[in-house]
Order: C-alpha cells, then structure tokens, then sequence
C-alpha cells in the first residue's frame, strides 16, 4: 500500500524521472514543481505537487491574475467552471487575484500507481487550464461576461470530446488510458 508521503513521493519521483518529465524540488524538498507550455492563449501552466501521508496534492496556476476590476467577474466564472467539472476545482484568491486549480489524489487504496497514471493527474490540470483559459483571459478583459465565456467555449468544435468511465461513470477524456476518480483502466 502506498500509504506514507515518503512512499509517495519516491513513486512520483521514479514516474517522472521514467518518463524523462522536467521537474524540480522546492527548498523545503517538499514540493516538485514542473512547467507546462500551454495551448490557446495561455502560455505556460505552473504545476505543485504537495505530498501528504495518504495521497498527494497537485496545485496548477499561471501568471496571470485577475485584477481587481475582474475578480467578481471571475469568481462567477470559476463556479461556473467548478459546477462543469467533477474532479478538481479552480480557486481564486480575492486578496491578489491569483487563480489556481487544485485536485488531491486519495492513494491509501492502491497498492502502486502507474507512470501512465501519475502523469494523467499531473497534466490534467494543464488540460483543464487549456480548456478553459481563452475564457479566464475574455473574462477578466471584460471581453465577454462569465455566462457568454462559457456558451462560446461549448460552440467550440475542438472542445475536448468527454467519454464515461465503464467502471464509476466518471467524465473521462476522450484517449484517457485510466479513469482519475477511481483508477480505472479505460479501453
């Protein structure tokens, strides 16, 4: 059983490392940071992993925050995002504007996690932030209002297709190789 943060991070780390993903420790050793460049307009997607004694947490931010003219605007948006979604959530801190998007990944019932599965749940909330950030950026430009974001988003012919998982009915990627609500092998 994966069950300890130790544990955990040292089969994060050998995922990584196997599968040659760019990645580095924070200070503290208690944090990996990676860098994704991303789709549409967005550049780049900052990921965290945070490591706890029964999963691991990833935080997912970019460089741009909402300023204080937008933020209301884009709270709307994000529970509007947040109610679409069923793993993970974005956040916005009201205080500077930052926005993030946040998943925990519950390991206490497996006895090991794939690379393939590690690096769904760290790219994952690249994809999230690539689906939905053209939108976060109209939003907090004052180009369109939260609701009509996300209406344009839906017109969008190369919005990502969405499949069920066979085993909890969870919303899975179209291509997924495993379900990140329960793990999962998809076919």
């Amino acid at each position: 059983m994966l069950n300890n943060a130790v544990e955990i991070r040292k089969r994060v780390v050998q995922a990584l490392e196997r599968q040659e993903m760019k990645h580095r420790f924070s200070d503290d050793m208690e944090r990996i940071r990676i860098t994704y460049g991303a789709e549409g307009k967005l550049k780049s997607v900052m990921i965290s992993i945070i490591f706890a004694d029964f999963g691991f947490s990833i935080r997912a931010y970019i460089d741009i925050d909402a300023d204080e003219d937008s933020r209301i605007r884009v709270a709307e948006y994000v529970n509007r995002i947040n109610y679409r979604i069923r793993r993970g959530n974005f956040q916005m801190d009201f205080n500077d504007g930052e926005i993030c998007f946040r998943d925990f990944i519950d390991c206490r019932e497996r006895d090991d996690i794939s690379d393939e599965l590690i690096r769904y749940y760290i790219e994952y909330p690249v994809n999230v932030f690539e689906e939905y950030g053209d939108g976060f950026l109209a939003v907090m430009y004052g180009i369109k209002s939260p609701e009509d974001a996300l209406k344009d988003m839906d017109k969008d012919d190369s919005a990502p297709q969405i499949n069920k998982c066979s085993n909890c009915d969870s919303e899975v990627p179209a291509g997924g190789k495993f379900c990140a609500s329960c793990g999962n092998k998809l076919s």
